[in-house]
């Protein structure tokens, strides 16, 4: 998982989170990390990296799209319509 190789110097020390929630028709998928969070100017659109543009293409094909957040860490987050 990227959030073990890139979110913390201290693997040991670090807390990741991934849960799934079913709203209505959607199924809401949270990916968390409390580490160091995203490059200031992260913009996923201008990202180069195969796992980024593979997960991105994957949650459109699922009928969502991903957001990124850098709050405490990292959070990426999607509402997906197609499960």
């Amino acid at each position: 998982m990227n959030c073990v190789k890139h979110g913390r110097k201290d693997l040991l020390e670090g807390a990741h989170d991934v849960r799934g929630t079913r709203i209505a028709e959607r199924v809401r998928m949270v990916i968390q990390d409390n580490g160091v969070g995203l490059p200031e100017n992260f913009d996923v659109r201008r990202c180069s990296s195969m796992d980024i543009r593979l997960a991105t293409s994957f949650a459109r094909q699922l009928g969502g799209e991903l957001e990124f957040l850098s709050e405490n860490g990292c959070s990426i987050q999607a509402s997906l319509t197609r499960l």
